[in-house]
């Protein structure tokens, strides 16, 4: 799926990386290839100067690959083709490209995506033979290359915002800040809109006193869902269940991977988040924090024109203004588009992973996700030259090995398990620097999580801290007063979502999972990337 995902990219720049690879796996998880990177990054006029330690925030790894590949002789970098004349002959042609790319156009591509979505979720899988699936397996992989297609346009609509930064630290007092606060309650980006709607639905719970019961009872969902059915109240609750996971039903914890299940097919971990909502209505109120982010956003862009005075100044505002706030909700609403062709995926591979199991090819459903897809259709055909149990099995547990595994997030040369030994780790540190990605200040107690989907549940007025963050984290960020990563970026998902809900989150902060402590005060200054642990 990702592996062309920069090619359009690369030829604009007038690049050729040949054989060189973007990615590669270590321990099972995709890695990229700094090496690559750093090669081109040098052939590209201007790119030799770039200081991109101030990305890297705290975090030695990254540290450490800016540093090495700034230093490195040309020979130790891969050996990539640019055309410098071609280069300077195609950037008049890029730029008015980049120019075209309008947010009317990002509309376009997300509409024709949504039709696409509503055309396959028609698609009665039980009426097909496994030789029909699979077909519709391929033509879905030709609709993830139409996706990929877009990466152009993804690119230079997100390019507003960084400059947005510089020029609003230029033109006003309160520097790039205020560029985070134009962020803030825009409307309309499907993750966000899913904590909210989670809440809710969570109100909606809390109203009737026979549905808080139930909800807040023991039990699990199939047992809930059957009493819910037999009450009026409990009726409507389920409707308001039934439409919420028909919108964001889709979204799960590392969501890019087919083999995990989606909310839909986990009822009880919604349930759970759901609880923790409930006990904390009259504490919080997220949707009308919300929407004061956006009557104060709205105020703030009312403010910024009136002080630049200057025609030029408020007209490159406003362009770059539109062009950030519309490419931060293309950015999280095409890859939630993405993702629901990801679930179509899954269904065809859980229906014919179940077929097979039927007919003993498979000793279980999910077999299916240790196959290659060649060998999925050669094993349809009944043209598998390969033993298939003993390949799921030697895979399966390669996978278990590999999750059993915790590989550094920086890896130089080749990743030996069993060598690996990991990072001193400064516990007493107090201060954590890091890269600021979502404006303002807050001091609470903090709570670290290290997978979406555990138990641990974030309770109102609490920091989030984890090693990172993707839609599936989304509720998390409904009742936290800020947000602390270990990775991430200006552009990633969790810092769109901080942003959107107007909450300080600062990300890059070396290993502060592993340094804070949950149940620790600690302050979190987005504005200036810096966590403070107070006590």
């Amino acid at each position: 799926m990702a592996e062309g995902f920069f090619d359009p990219v690369f030829r604009m720049l007038c690049v050729d990386r040949g054989d060189h690879p973007v990615y590669a796996l270590v321990a099972g998880r995709i890695y990229f290839n700094a090496n690559l990177w750093g090669a081109i990054l040098r052939r590209l006029p201007g790119g030799r100067s770039l200081d991109l330690t101030k990305l890297a925030g705290s975090h030695k790894g990254l540290r450490e690959v800016v540093q090495r590949l700034r230093t490195a002789p040309d020979q130790d970098l891969p050996d990539i083709k640019f055309s410098r004349l071609r280069f300077f002959l195609k950037m008049p042609l890029a730029i008015i490209g980049t120019l075209r790319n309008t947010p009317r156009k990002g509309d376009r591509i997300l509409g024709t995506m949504s039709v696409e979505n509503e055309r396959w979720s028609r698609l009665d899988l039980s009426s097909l033979s496994p030789e029909q699936i699979t077909t519709c397996c391929q033509e879905l992989i030709m609709d993830f290359r139409e996706v990929i297609s877009h990466v152009l346009y993804l690119f230079s609509i997100l390019a507003a915002l960084p400059i947005l930064h510089i020029l609003c630290a230029k033109w006003f007092s309160d520097g790039s800040s205020r560029a985070g606060k134009l962020l803030a309650g825009l409307g309309g980006m499907d993750d966000a809109v899913a904590g909210l709607e989670l809440w809710q639905l969570a109100v909606t719970a809390n109203a009737s006193p026979e549905v808080k019961d139930l909800v807040l009872s023991n039990e699990d969902w199939c047992t809930i869902e059957g009493k819910l059915s037999q009450l009026d109240s409990g009726k409507r609750f389920l409707e308001s269940w039934g439409q919420f996971m028909t919108r964001h039903g889709h979204h799960c914890r590392a969501e890019l991977e087919l083999y995990n299940r989606r909310w839909f097919e986990t009822p009880d971990y919604i349930l759970k988040l759901l609880r923790t909502y409930v006990t904390q209505i009259g504490e919080i109120d997220p949707v009308e924090n919300y929407s004061k982010r956006a009557h104060e956003r709205r105020q703030l862009e009312q403010q910024c024109r009136r002080q630049l005075k200057n025609p030029i100044k408020r007209i490159i505002f406003n362009r770059l203004l539109l062009r950030s706030q519309k490419g931060s909700i293309f950015r999280e609403n095409v890859k939630s588009e993405t993702i629901k062709l990801i679930v179509t995926a899954r269904k065809m591979l859980l229906e014919l992973g179940k077929r097979l199991r039927d007919k003993a090819v498979l000793k279980d459903q999910d077999d299916i996700f240790f196959l290659r897809f060649e060998e999925i259709v050669r094993m349809v055909r009944g043209e598998a030259d390969f033993d298939i149990h003993r390949v799921v099995a030697g895979r399966r547990a390669e996978y278990e090995r590999n999750k059993s595994i915790t590989p550094p997030d920086v890896v130089f040369g080749k990743f030996d398990a069993d060598k690996s030994v990991s990072d001193v780790v400064d516990i007493e540190a107090d201060v954590l620097d890091g890269l600021a990605v979502s404006p303002g200040a807050a001091t609470g107690k903090a709570r670290v999580i290290l997978k979406a989907d555990t138990d641990e549940q974030l309770l109102a007025g609490e920091i989030l801290v984890a090693p990172f963050t993707d839609p599936g984290w989304t509720p998390y960020f409904v009742p936290a007063a800020g947000v602390v990563m270990e990775e991430g970026g200006i552009l990633s998902h969790g810092s769109i979502v901080a942003r959107e809900y107007g909450i300080p989150a600062v990300v890059n902060v070396d290993c502060a999972t592993k340094i804070i402590k949950t149940g620790q005060t600690i302050h979190v200054d987005g504005s200036r990337g810096v966590v403070r642990i107070l006590r």
